[in-house]
């Protein structure tokens, strides 16, 4: 069985492309730049708008991948999952309250220069932020305070729920290899049952199992790549039924889930394990989580900022203004990581222990 040592460059590729893909499909959804720019190139804008989502694919399927490992490399549950979960909700939600804070901050500021603008959030109330604090804010039919905060929730929702599936094969009787199929088996059913009906309620997509089979589509690429056998007549399964599932209803976030997790798999061969991401990729994807959650907020005050002094009325000033808003979103960031995201990693429930490398779809692990 391979070593847990391996790098993840091709991971790391995958999520650097995929945060620069939601970052220009938020910049392409909202405020006056975007309009500005659409004037000039509107099918562009209209791509990004509309097929830039899609990199929500690349991060479930990726965060099932590495929360494979971080909870069962080898196919059964490694850690205690209450404590793991505790940890899962420290490393995502402190830094994630911090953006929300610095969103309401920068909503109040850009309103001095936006007027009216659905850009701008309205001030929150207090059932409002109680409910982010607890990542329950689709659940409980709040409002986002932030344009990416809804996938955060479901992040912490699809790693509980995969601890919880496994911690169920756990219990069960049997030896420590029918343990371990035991657990296949179980995630596999819930991806079918996701990929057949919950994927198809579009009323559920504040929940978990709408988005369990690209999460489980990752699980099953880590654990085939890293030769389980029965995890690789799981992938099988769940791919061709995704497969015909489309049959029944065309998504086109299907194909780009099932891309993704061969690409992963592949990853194992030598060829691609031997490969190495530049350096700015890697660095890209270090940053990530953190780029995800500040870059609407430094978009907002570019956005007023091209507003007040009314350089958003042209295709070049809008263009300028989301390249700003890039370069901008990307020092921050960094600044933004070194501060708070990293040093909310060394915080942790339990006995001490090396954090898991990789273990998050968006940031370093």
């Amino acid at each position: 069985m391979p070593s847990l040592s391996q790098r993840f460059d091709v991971v790391d590729a995958a999520k650097a492309a995929a945060v620069v893909f939601i970052m220009l499909h938020h910049f392409a959804a909202y405020g006056p730049l975007s309009d500005a720019a659409g004037d000039a190139t509107p099918g562009l804008i209209a791509w990004f708008y509309e097929y830039g989502r899609l990199a929500v694919q690349v991060f479930l399927v990726c965060g099932g991948y590495l929360a494979a490992r971080a909870l069962a490399p080898d196919g059964q549950l490694s850690v205690a999952p209450a404590i793991a979960v505790a940890n899962r909700y420290l490393r995502l939600a402190l830094p994630f309250l911090a953006a929300v804070v610095l969103a309401i901050a920068a909503s109040e500021l850009a309103a001095q220069w936006m007027e009216d603008d659905e850009f701008i959030s309205a001030a929150p109330r207090l059932g409002q932020l109680l409910a982010h604090a607890a990542l329950l804010q689709g659940v409980l039919h709040y409002e986002s305070l932030s344009a990416g905060a809804w996938y955060v929730a479901i992040d912490f929702q699809l790693f509980a729920l995969l601890a919880a599936l496994l911690w169920l094969a756990r219990v069960l009787p049997g030896q420590a290899e029918g343990r371990r199929k035991y657990g296949v088996l179980i995630v596999l059913a819930l991806a079918l049952a996701s990929t057949l009906w919950f994927n198809r309620q579009p009323q559920l997509d504040d929940w978990a199992p709408y988005f369990f089979a690209s999460y489980a589509m990752g699980v099953f690429a880590y654990w085939a790549g890293r030769g389980l056998r029965t995890a690789q007549i799981a992938q099988s399964i769940l791919l061709y039924v995704a497969l015909v599932g489309l049959l029944l209803e065309f998504r086109i976030r299907v194909p780009v889930a099932i891309a993704t997790a061969l690409l992963l798999h592949l990853s194992h061969a030598p060829a691609l394990r031997a490969w190495r991401a530049p350096r700015r990729v890697a660095q890209l994807a270090r940053i990530s989580y953190s780029l995800f959650l500040v870059h609407v907020s430094v978009y907002l005050l570019v956005s007023a900022a091209f507003l007040h002094f009314d350089l958003d009325d042209t295709a070049l000033g809008g263009f300028a203004g989301v390249a700003l808003s890039l370069a901008l979103s990307v020092g921050f960031a960094t600044l933004f990581h070194r501060r708070l995201e990293a040093p909310a990693a060394s915080l942790r429930f339990g006995p001490a222990r090396r954090p898991v490398p990789g273990s998050f779809a968006l940031g370093a692990g």
